[in-house]
């Protein structure tokens, strides 16, 4: 599993995630899903829809880590070993 943290979805001048195609890309390799974290802005399902379509070149599908059962789509992209007490240093 690959995880990449972004400080921003912009940079001026620039499209959402233009700045970081190059490196999503890379990062992804043949693997055409993500799960997105969309917590930083209040409106999740919005940001989201933003981000997919900001891949959408890459042909990659967003899922938004809100739909559904938070814990439940993290621990999947975890291979079933988070939790929400993993993510406190606590071992599961």
């Amino acid at each position: 599993m690959n995880r990449l943290l972004l400080s921003n979805s912009t940079a001026p001048g620039l499209g959402p995630l233009d700045h970081a195609l190059d490196a999503v890309a890379e990062l992804l390799g043949d693997r055409r899903e993500i799960v997105f974290v969309p917590y930083t802005l209040a409106d999740h399902d919005a940001y989201t829809t933003g981000v997919a379509a900001a891949l959408e070149p890459l042909g990659v599908v967003v899922v938004g880590a809100h739909d559904g059962d938070p814990a439940a789509r993290l621990s999947d992209c975890f291979g079933g070993r988070w939790s929400p007490s993993s993510s406190r240093g606590e071992r599961t």
